[in-house]
């Protein structure tokens, strides 16, 4: 508190009566006035200050105190430049340096003020030395608020901004035309500008119908070459007046010689007005307004005494701090002087004592207080007075009290008394004790108790781990402590974690989560954590409470029985894959896929195992970095005689490493030829029921093997037993499948005899049709006319012919049946070189000759060249056989007086009684043919 807080009225003496009388009355005027006067000042809606020459707060209107948001108190006899932004504070100082050196000057200028929350004001500031007060300066600081103006500013400047970026976004509208304004290039988007369409302009014919006359100067084009910036008012369609920005430029394009750029600039020009408007009217009023202030100011200044200020701070602070002192529970304070002499005197506790304020206020320290407490505290008291302030507790009366001393400045900066306050702390104090007496029984407990327990505060951040946590850890308190526990969460689980407890943390509600801590020998355990918030009696909230319970014995056998149901899962998938297909190369291929997909291995193969101990690489699944060996023959006698009873009887073959698995260098070299580092080897066995019993047998068919080939690998138990169940369930779907193809083959076997016999019994029935056509008629011409027709018909060929042959070895066709279409043969005669000697021989024996494609078959060009003139392609012949002096068949019907003809084709004929008649003879002309047996 300052010295001239206590300073006391003193009286004045008058030299006469009437001198009194008078200058009582001129005071009572004074003093009206002044109360109007102080009024108008303080309710003045500006922020004044009054400075001296240092800048240091003499005075400021209460306005500005509250507009400010500080106490007056607070800024009394502090430098104003604390009052400015940072950045400002320079601009100040050069302003009060420029006014006392020009006193009849005013200074204005803006700045920005600090609200005591922190926010910034702008203010325009205007500031004058006061007349009158050249050898002691003091300078009348008026500052108006303007930050609406400032935002305006920005808002317009922001918005100016904004519709030039608009503007700019969008293209200019272009013209070009020839120096008559005809145009010759019109912009498609003319339409945004004018209004028009890009065929209406060009209807206009002319620039200046849309631009208007005397746009340019065309000597100053000439000169130049462009002219920019060229500012029109145009109206467009609708009739609304735009301001274009035109840039004319000489140019040589599209056949024209003048090129136009539009650009509207109407909005940014009613923008510049009514923003230099606006700056006119806010310029003119805060000049009115600063005259105003200056005006007022200077009245005040001649009217506020400095006694009735002095007077009235005395006044009020005396009130205040009586208050407050008043209002301290459990306390009181002391206002004393150098001489350490009570002035003030307040609070409860001296009521406590049976005491009152008067007790006190006057008396000296040792004249108010008991020689035991005197001596307590009057060290403290000697020390305040040096210039230190005291912070100390001590004990009287069975009661525990808190001493906080400061001392007391004047305006010169000298130590004029101090401040005392004591507060009685007993009850707090024996509050303490029980909540250290109860927390160190929570320690106990919690430190005792088989689970993880922590605490945290109303910060979220842990204040407490009990001992089994930090055991568990391997860590110490203090490492724990605050966010320090969250190293040891595993980093898959870490923001899980936090995003748990925070979003519960601000809730306010109970949670419970799982996630992995390091244990102290490095191993990451599951941990279910519990926290529950926590409140006081009275519903405060005090932080959160958590226990955790080791749980990765529970989460290893919930892991391990879905990894048990996802493998169960799996194999009933492969398996309904596998038993889709009877196809057994399909069941193959299926399985080794599947396999491989899921072990992810690099090479899934079945072998198929002979009964000799050989085998074969049937399929394979493989990477394409290494090497296929689909189709391989493995043929290995130390395999055949020791491997295969093992397989037969179920053994699995599991090799992490072919070097160090015991396996034999024959083995051992085998694999490396494939590449392989690791093998693993289930046998497909299937189990066959006897038919004439009830038993089953048990067959080794192959083997399914999975190997790895880029490194070695330790086979999982889970593994094993997935390739041993695909291995059951490809066994049976290879049963099935050649269950499958057995009956197939049967099935076509059983068809195969069934169209043989089909085709015997037409054969059989169409030569007994012929046959009996034959008999029916005498005539030898017709028999053989209807021998042709009938064949011709069966044999669905081009053409059928008898050929005659004659005694002298020529011959002739005798009669002949042929598709419309092709040459006819009947009639002509050959000579004995188209059937020479050797070949009636051969067909005397019997001989049949059937030709597919003539082109192709082995005879001589010249029977070619021959058969081709009458469009053969393919053709069949067969000797026609006459026995001793007449025709017969196989039936020798000797009623018949004509002899009949018949093919010898499964009849033997005897050469010493058989004679050559001639041939029957089947042409194919539109095409090749396959001649069938039947």
């Amino acid at each position: 508190m300052k010295n001239n807080s206590f300073r006391r009225p003193q009286p004045i003496k008058y030299k006469s009566k009437l001198w009194e009388c008078e200058d009582a009355q001129a005071l009572e005027q004074n003093r009206t006035e002044l109360a109007l006067l102080r009024t108008l000042y303080q309710s003045t809606p500006c922020i004044y200050l009054t400075l001296n020459s240092k800048g240091v707060i003499l005075d400021l209107s209460q306005f500005g105190v509250d507009y400010l948001g500080y106490k007056a108190v607070e800024l009394i006899q502090k430098s104003v430049s604390k009052l400015f932004h940072c950045t400002d504070r320079a601009t100040v100082q050069i302003q009060l340096t420029q006014l006392r050196k020009q006193p009849t000057q005013m200074s204005q200028w803006e700045a920005r003020l600090i609200h005591k929350n922190g926010s910034l004001i702008w203010v325009k500031v205007v500031a004058r030395l006061m007349p009158g007060t050249d050898s002691n300066p003091i300078i009348s600081l008026v500052c108006e608020d303007i930050t609406t103006t400032k935002q305006l500013e920005d808002t317009l400047r922001q918005s100016e901004e904004l519709h030039r970026s608009t503007l700019s976004s969008i293209s200019d509208a272009v013209f070009i035309t020839n120096n008559s304004g005809i145009f010759t290039f019109i912009c498609p988007n003319v339409d945004i500008i004018f209004g028009y369409s890009w065929q209406e302009v060009r209807q206009l014919d002319n620039i200046y119908k849309l631009l208007g006359e005397h746009l340019f100067d065309w000597q100053s084009l000439q000169i130049c070459g462009e002219i920019r910036n060229i500012e029109r008012e145009i109206i467009d369609k609708a009739g609304e007046v735009h301001t274009l920005l035109i840039n004319v430029k000489s140019v040589s394009i599209q056949g024209g010689t003048i090129l136009y750029s539009c650009r509207d600039i109407t909005e940014r020009k009613q923008a510049e007005n009514e923003l230099n408007n606006y700056r006119h009217h806010l310029e003119y009023r805060v000049a009115e307004r600063t005259t105003e202030l200056v005006k007022v100011n200077q009245q005040l200044q001649h009217d506020i005494t400095e006694r009735k200020i002095a007077e009235e701070k005395l006044r009020q602070s005396e009130e205040n701090y009586r208050t407050l002192a008043k209002n301290i529970p459990n306390s009181a304070a002391y206002l004393f002087d150098k001489n350490l002499r009570f002035i003030i005197a307040e609070g409860s506790e001296i009521e406590a004592f049976g005491l009152t304020k008067d007790h006190f206020e006057g008396k000296t320290l040792h004249e108010a207080l008991e020689p035991q407490l005197y001596s307590l505290v009057e060290p403290y008291y000697y020390q305040t007075l040096a210039g230190q302030s005291i912070t100390t507790e001590f004990s009287y009366a069975n009661q525990i009290y808190i001493l906080r001393i400061a001392p007391i400045k004047n305006e010169q900066g000298e130590i004029s008394g101090g401040v005392a306050l004591i507060h009685n702390i007993t009850e707090r104090k024996h509050t303490e004790e029980i909540l250290q007496e109860s927390e160190q029984r929570f320690r106990t407990m919690a430190d005792s108790a088989p689970v993880l327990l922590w605490l945290s505060g109303t910060d979220g951040l842990c204040t407490f781990f009990n001992q089994s946590w930090l055991n568990f850890t391997g860590r110490t308190q203090e490492q724990e402590m605050g966010n320090g526990w969250v190293e040891g969460v595993h980093p898959e689980d870490l923001q899980y974690c936090l995003d748990t407890y925070v979003t519960a943390f601000n809730a306010r509600q109970s949670f419970t989560m799982e996630y992995r801590l390091k244990r102290s020998d490095g191993e990451y355990r599951w941990i279910l954590d519990n926290g529950s918030p926590r409140f006081t009696p009275n519903g405060s909230f005090l932080g959160y409470i958590g226990s955790c319970v080791d749980i990765t014995e529970r989460k290893q056998t919930e892991e391990a029985l879905r990894q048990q149901f996802i493998r169960e899962q799996l194999i009933r998938a492969i398996a309904g894959r596998i038993h889709k297909s009877l196809n057994l190369e399909e069941i193959l291929n299926t399985t080794v896929a599947e396999v491989r997909h899921v072990l992810k291995s690099d090479r899934v193969i079945v072998f198929r195992l002979y009964k000799d101990g050989s085998g074969v690489v049937v399929v394979e699944s493989v990477g394409s970095e290494w090497k296929p060996i689909s189709g391989t023959i493995i043929n290995d006698r130390y395999f055949a005689d020791f491997y295969v009873q093992l397989y037969q009887q179920g053994r699995v073959q599991v090799v992490d490493n072919i070097d160090s698995a015991g396996l034999t260098p024959c083995h051992i070299d085998l694999l490396a030829q494939f590449q392989v580092k690791a093998n693993l080897v289930v046998p497909i066995v299937q189990e066959i029921s006897e038919l004439d019993s009830s038993t089953q047998t048990s067959k080794l068919w192959g083997l399914l093997v999975a190997q790895q080939c880029q490194e070695t690998r330790q086979w999982q138990p889970w593994e094993i037993d997935l390739l041993k169940s695909i291995s059951t369930h490809t066994a049976i779907a290879i049963h099935q499948s050649e269950l499958y193809q057995q009956a197939q083959t049967e099935i076509t076997q059983r068809q195969q005899v069934e169209a043989e016999l089909r085709q015997s019994l037409i054969r059989e029935q169409l030569v007994g049709a012929i046959a009996q056509r034959i008999r029916q008629s005498l005539n030898l011409e017709e028999i053989l006319k209807r021998t042709v027709a009938e064949v011709r018909q069966v044999l669905g060929c081009d053409r059928v012919l008898l050929y005659r042959i004659w005694p002298n070895g020529t011959g002739s066709a005798v009669t002949e049946a042929v598709v419309s279409g092709w040459p006819t043969i009947l009639g002509r005669t050959f000579s004995a070189e188209v059937f020479p000697q050797e070949s009636q021989e051969q067909y005397t024996q019997g001989r049949m000759l059937a030709i597919n494609n003539i082109e192709q078959a082995n005879v001589l060009p010249c029977l070619v060249e021959f058969v081709q003139q009458f469009g053969v392609k393919a053709k069949l012949v067969v000797p026609i056989i006459q026995e001793g002096s007449s025709l017969e068949n196989s039936t020798q019907n000797s009623n018949q007086k004509n002899p009949e003809l018949k093919s010898t084709q499964n009849q033997k004929i005897s050469p010493q009684t058989s004679k050559l008649w001639g041939l029957l003879i089947a042409h194919q002309c539109s095409h090749p043919r396959q001649w069938h047996q039947t």
